[in-house]
């Protein structure tokens, strides 16, 4: 049975809200989820490539530099606790633009992340199996994998948090019985000597495992579920970057003691060998399960994460209406693009996608802390951290090769085309009004179609103003878009100016019960604007309506609520 265009408003005029179900331990989870997946299982053995059986120390710095990073979002996280991670931040902070672009950097960066994570998934999965599979079976398998953990994401954090707990951690307890029992089979020759290829070669590491230290921004993305974020978000970022550092440092002084670094890096499956080496053929069942949960739980978290960032970009308008309703929206995307390509151009590439986006976080504390005032900075020293993160992110940056920083470079600018072409407009048109559509939802747009924009407040003028466009449109099939206009204050905000939109309803309610042409069907909207004239326009323009036919309103109407 259709729905009657009340019961639609009252349906679509609910802002949607995220219930704070997440404590310290379900947050702390999320994050080693994220940081402790596929790059000790994959990445360790291209590491070690590059730095030799000194990986573990670009393990270290590039840890301790992030802890610069991990300061930075918490206190952003405690002074703006709400969804959307480092996009959030850059937007209330430094405004529209860096707002964007931090948000495209995060949503680029995820996107080859959660590559590297389904390959990841494969190849362990695959190593399970006394026979090989061919490398589109293993990839296809990565596919399968993310389209599992939409699904359950798709039923909310209840949904996805409980198999992420069940994947972090017993991906952590797989793990320490790796380096317990492996550390007996340590042989000191194995890492003679210690800097094969010179100090450049550590930061060759680190540009291949920074993705790994990525993980605890992706609690912040998830504030507006999380209990008290103030305190929880920060301190659940710090555990998770602490625990993840000791393991990884951990892992890869065991791994190049027990296995030469250089049949490391000849592994898809690094850690299998380590396995296989130290503990025998239980210790590589045991660890290729632990490379499956790693994986996956990996992938969970970005999903979602990522999923509130868009969320939070669809609302703000940078991003199609359809992205910013949908609670998991980053997924299709994965399932398209994922598993395809070269491991390392990935790994770089979600390198510099989230090591720029950085970069904004910092300039906007710096903004926070010029704007409060210098008492509530309890030591001097941490007015200088913004530049210190900054820095060392930089630096960070600089490790990566020409052809990564230019292909990095090339997705910016993608960025910056779409903004001035595309989002710039919804987005200010989402900061000055916001628009429900009273019908029921179409499965397919017709954008050939013609429309025609009627603005309507006074029931007397309706008939004609119908006429007349019935009459525009009646050598073709199009659709008359029928608008009523709500002001709102600058101090209200746009929900609770749609609560005193009953009268709108009913009049837009009337109008569909009007004669017109079966070739013709009809479109109710309503919009709350802060300008009237502006609603108009903006209404037009979401619509893409070809013209508008207004009529008078007369002086009996209220033009301080409605505009003809």
């Amino acid at each position: 049975m259709a729905e009657s265009i009340q019961e639609i408003f009252k349906r679509k005029s609910v802002p949607v809200r995220f219930e704070r179900t997440m404590g310290l331990l379900g947050a702390t989870t999320l994050g080693i989820g994220a940081l402790m997946g596929a790059g000790i299982y994959v990445l360790i053995g291209l590491a070690a490539e590059k730095a030799g059986p000194a990986v573990w120390l670009s393990y270290l710095i590039c840890g301790l530099l992030s802890l610069l990073s991990v300061y930075v979002f918490g206190e952003l996280s405690r002074k703006v606790p709400i969804a959307g991670g480092g996009y959030a931040f850059a937007y209330n902070a430094l405004g529209s633009f860096w707002g964007y672009i931090t948000g495209w950097l995060l949503a680029l960066g995820s996107i080859f992340a959660c590559a590297m994570y389904a390959m990841g998934f494969g190849y362990y999965f695959g190593s399970l199996l006394p026979f090989p599979l061919p490398e589109a079976v293993l990839k296809g398998l990565g596919l399968f994998i993310i389209a599992i953990l939409t699904l359950l994401n798709c039923r909310g954090t209840k949904g996805g948090d409980r198999i992420q707990k069940i994947l972090t951690w017993g991906n952590l307890l797989v793990l320490m019985i790796l380096i317990v029992l492996a550390a007996g089979k340590a042989d000191i020759e194995n890492v003679k000597p210690m800097f094969p290829k010179g100090l450049t070669g550590i930061g060759g590491a680190i540009a291949i495992i920074y993705v790994s230290f990525f993980g605890y921004q992706l609690i912040a993305n998830t504030a507006e579920e999380i209990i008290n974020p103030e305190k929880t978000v920060p301190r659940a970022m710090l555990l998770a970057m602490i625990i993840s550092l000791v393991f990884y440092v951990a892992l890869a002084v065991t791994s190049v003691l027990v296995v030469p670094w250089k049949n490391l890096a000849q592994s898809n499956a690094p850690l299998v060998d380590v396995a296989l080496k130290g503990l025998g053929r239980w210790g590589w069942l045991l660890i290729a399960f632990g490379g499956v949960l790693a994986s996956a739980a990996a992938l969970n978290s970005t999903l979602l994460a990522q999923a509130r960032q868009i969320f939070a970009m669809g609302k703000d308008g940078f991003l199609p209406t359809l992205l910013g309703r949908i609670h998991a929206v980053g997924q299709a995307i994965e399932e398209l693009e994922k598993s395809f390509g070269d491991l390392t151009f990935i790994v770089k590439s979600a390198n510099f996608c989230f090591l720029s986006s950085l970069l904004p976080a910092s300039f906007a504390l710096r903004k926070l802390y010029k704007s409060s005032e210098a008492t509530e900075l309890s030591g001097r020293w941490r007015r200088y951290i913004p530049e210190a993160a900054c820095f060392a992110n930089l630096i960070l940056l600089l490790t990566l090769d020409w052809v990564s920083i230019v292909f990095g470079l090339q997705l910016m600018g993608c960025g910056f085309l779409i903004y001035f072409f595309y989002s710039r407009k919804r987005e200010v048109r989402s900061r000055t009004g916001m628009s429900l559509v009273l019908s029921e939802e179409r499965k397919s747009m017709h954008l050939s179609k013609f429309r025609i924009l009627v603005p309507i407040a006074n029931p007397q003028t309706q008939p004609a103003l119908f006429a007349i466009s019935e009459s525009l449109l009646s050598r073709q099939s199009g659709e008359l878009v029928v608008l009523n206009v709500v002001r709102a204050t600058e101090q209200a905000d746009f929900y609770s100016a749609l609560s005193h939109a009953e009268d709108s309803v009913q009049l837009l309610d009337g109008s569909t019960q009007l004669p017109i042409s079966n070739q013709i069907t009809i479109k109710p909207v309503v919009r709350v604007s802060r300008s009237l004239p502006q609603g108009i326009v903006h209404a037009a323009e979401e619509e893409n309506c070809q013209l508008i036919v207004m009529g008078f309103a007369g002086e009996d109407a209220s033009a301080s609520s409605h505009l003809v």
